[in-house]
């Protein structure tokens, strides 16, 4: 039979034991959602559409889950007359530029992500006046 001083330490052994298990348990999950929001931070990234707008107008679409810095848009194919282009492109912001298409223009994108990280370049078809 177990003596008093026994009994007191295998139930400090059982609340101890318990009380690491629950702080081992908080440790685990907040470790787990600090995974999760990063790797939701990697997958968001710009993405690109060309739309025509009207006349000689297309504009530029960041489609994607992030905003995009540095952004430079070179044309092939296509005369650029005027453009509204800028350097920063917050997501679901268009910007739109003025040209003459010359076969199958297009444009071709790079840009800075919120990582700090360059990509592109990436083309994009200017559609044609009417699509």
């Amino acid at each position: 039979m177990l003596g008093i001083m026994e009994w007191y330490w295998e139930v400090g052994k059982l609340v101890l034991a318990a009380g690491m298990g629950f702080g081992g348990g908080r440790v685990a999950v907040l470790l787990d959602r600090r995974h999760k929001k990063k790797e939701e931070n990697l997958a968001k990234e710009a993405d690109w559409v060309v739309e025509w707008m009207a006349g000689d107008t297309w504009v530029l679409t960041n489609i994607g889950s992030a905003d995009a810095a540095d952004v430079l848009v070179e044309f092939e194919a296509f005369q650029l007359t005027r453009s509204r282009l800028q350097p920063e492109h917050p997501m679901s912001e268009s910007q739109d530029f003025m040209g003459i298409r010359r076969g199958a223009s297009q444009a071709v994108i790079t840009w800075t992500n919120p990582r700090g990280d360059q990509k592109g370049p990436v083309r994009r078809l200017i559609p044609p006046r009417g699509s």
